[in-house]
């Protein structure tokens, strides 16, 4: 080292500050540009949660008092989960409309296609670059009246269920209303969605 010392000061005024300015660009690059990158990236990630964080903050202020709309919605229909990635969030809305229909042995058509939530939807649950898609399940069926209206309240309960956008209901036989039995049988069309991150969307179909 001392040796090194005495080469440095023995250099010209010139060249020893190009030796210390080159030392400091090496120190730099090498060392100080990493940490400023890695705290860049932390502080990045921090500000990502804090906003996702008040963004849930938003979302569940009005659930706490439980005089007001929302709070009585929430017990009447259950409290949906936020959006998640499309493939857990599939399996579970498979799985509960399964449930359900197998609780009340009820064969039924299933349709599966995903659309694009409004952009002033989106907004409100998406990160930086993200797209909320709507994940919708088309489910056909036919059974009574009160089979029918038990299914869609079970429906609009379920966590793994954001809404019920669309019912339609029908007679199973439009000239008596009646199925070979005899009992009251109805077609029923229920539109069960779930809600899912940065997707393409999607179209396929099947029986269940």
């Amino acid at each position: 080292m001392t040796a090194l010392l005495r080469r440095f000061h023995a250099l010209p005024r010139a060249a020893r500050w190009l030796t210390v300015f080159v030392a400091c660009m090496i120190a730099y690059f090498a060392i100080i540009e990493p940490i400023l990158d890695r705290t860049n990236a932390f502080v990045t990630a921090a500000d990502n949660a804090e906003a996702s964080l008040a963004r849930e903050r938003s979302l569940a202020a009005d659930w706490s008092n439980p005089a007001r709309p929302l709070a009585v919605a929430r017990t009447t229909f259950g409290t949906p989960a936020l959006p998640g990635p499309v493939t857990s969030r599939t399996a579970a809305l498979f799985a509960r409309v399964n449930t359900i229909l197998d609780a009340h042995n009820i064969r039924a058509e299933i349709a599966q296609k995903q659309v694009s939530l409004a952009a002033e939807q989106a907004a409100i649950l998406a990160q930086p670059g993200e797209r909320i898609d709507r994940l919708i399940l088309d489910v056909t069926f036919e059974a009574d009246p009160a089979t029918v209206a038990t299914v869609l309240a079970e429906l609009e309960r379920s966590d793994e269920v954001t809404a019920v956008s669309r019912v339609a209901i029908r007679r199973a036989d439009s000239r008596s209303g009646r199925s070979e039995s005899g009992s009251n049988t109805v077609r029923a069309e229920l539109a069960a969605e779930a809600w899912v991150r940065s997707l393409p969307s999607t179209s396929t179909g099947g029986n269940r």
